[in-house]
């Protein structure tokens, strides 16, 4: 889970996006305090080599107690997912005569859009001008190829602070949030699949993945 680990290097571990400095880290530094974020010996799997961010949360069996700030992100983070997810996404293309010209992407999941913003990317590009937009159309490329069409909400209110690069997949959590690409393939009467993750893409007709906080859209144009 997010809020517990084994690893004591500061510097590698998964929540230090919350500790204000890691040179005097809570937990570790007896001058550092105990109120903030840190790295504190004990949790529900051990009290000896197993570490939890905040000293006195529900992770130190405080069940009358908040789940502090990694606690509450993590469980902000699964609540945008599930807005955002595949699930909650529609794909159509568009044709000119005879040929799948573009393809639309409408977002069904309902959000405040006070607290979120909504960004796109293509080929990891990201296009300012679709901004905040629940429903966009992307072009089908010149030449045909495997194009990634990515959405990603992005939290305006604080609790979510991570630094999450939906094309890195261990850069978040060490990866605990995202999932892997599944890819399907047309039969001539049914699909095929999912694949998971495979190594060469250009068997399959299109593909989707799970972000940290969005999702991705793969088509193989060649096969459309």
């Amino acid at each position: 889970s997010a809020n517990n680990t084994t690893n004591s290097d500061v510097y590698s571990l998964k929540w230090n996006h919350w500790i204000e400095d890691l040179t005097s880290v809570p937990g570790l530094d007896p001058f550092a305090g105990l109120s903030s974020v840190g790295l504190f010996e004990g949790n529900y799997y051990g009290e000896t080599g197993n570490y939890r961010p905040k000293h006195n949360t529900v992770m130190n069996d405080k069940s009358n107690l908040r789940y502090g700030e990694v606690g509450s992100e993590s469980f902000a983070i699964v609540s945008t997912q599930n807005q955002f997810g595949p699930w909650l996404t529609d794909f159509e293309f568009l044709e000119e005569g005879e040929v799948r010209s573009s393809v639309k992407i409408s977002l069904l999941g309902k959000y405040d859009a006070t607290k979120l913003r909504i960004e796109w990317y293509k080929n990891s590009e990201k296009v300012d001008s679709l901004t905040d937009q629940k429903e966009v159309i992307f072009t089908r490329p010149t030449v045909d190829e495997i194009s990634r069409y990515t959405w990603k909400a992005v939290d305006l209110t604080g609790v979510i602070t991570v630094a999450e690069d939906p094309f890195n997949v261990t850069d978040s959590y060490e990866g605990l949030f995202d999932y892997g690409k599944r890819f399907y393939s047309w039969n001539g009467t049914s699909w095929d699949g999912p694949f998971y993750s495979p190594d060469d893409l250009t068997p399959y007709d299109y593909g989707v993945s799970i972000e940290v906080l969005g999702s991705s859209l793969f088509i193989n144009w060649s096969l459309w």
